[in-house]
């Protein structure tokens, strides 16, 4: 087969777009690529080409990838959008500084809001950005996900 690339891409692709549709759990993706794998052998210790069996692989792991990946990635402070809270993490970098304002890379490892206890953050790095008082009044601002 000429550009066997482009067929392992292309049912990669299928897989992800039938685990879009049908949403199977990662048992069924384990059980049908071990099938598949136990054709291959057959096939191979047969003398037989196992090109179909490996776009049927590719097929699997395509839809496996976005099971195991989940539908999305949202920041974990997301909940926290338009609140004050106190960070607490480590400084990652040098921060940048412009004329009007500064700016931190903070990998975040604890979060509190006014009056309740602290909240274990898991692998989040924002940037924080320290406006410089121009107005008398100071005010910082976090985008998540940096």
């Amino acid at each position: 087969m000429k550009r066997p690339l482009i067929w392992i891409s292309l049912c990669f692709a299928a897989g992800i777009i039938l685990e879009k549709i049908f949403n199977f759990e990662p048992f069924y993706y384990y059980a049908a690529a071990a099938a598949v794998v136990f054709c291959a052998l057959a096939l191979i210790k047969w003398n037989r080409d196992a090109f179909f069996a490996i776009l049927a692989l590719a097929v699997v792991a395509g839809g496996l990838r976005l099971d195991l990946a989940g539908a999305e990635k949202i920041s974990s402070l997301a909940p926290f959008a338009g609140e004050k809270v106190h960070i607490e993490g480590a400084v990652k970098g040098t921060p940048e500084i412009n004329e009007d304002r500064a700016r931190w890379r903070i990998k975040v490892d604890r979060l509190k809001r006014k009056n309740e206890d602290w909240l274990i953050i898991p692998e989040e790095t924002v940037m924080v950005y320290y406006f410089f008082d121009r107005s008398g009044e100071k005010d910082l601002f976090l985008e998540p996900g940096a």
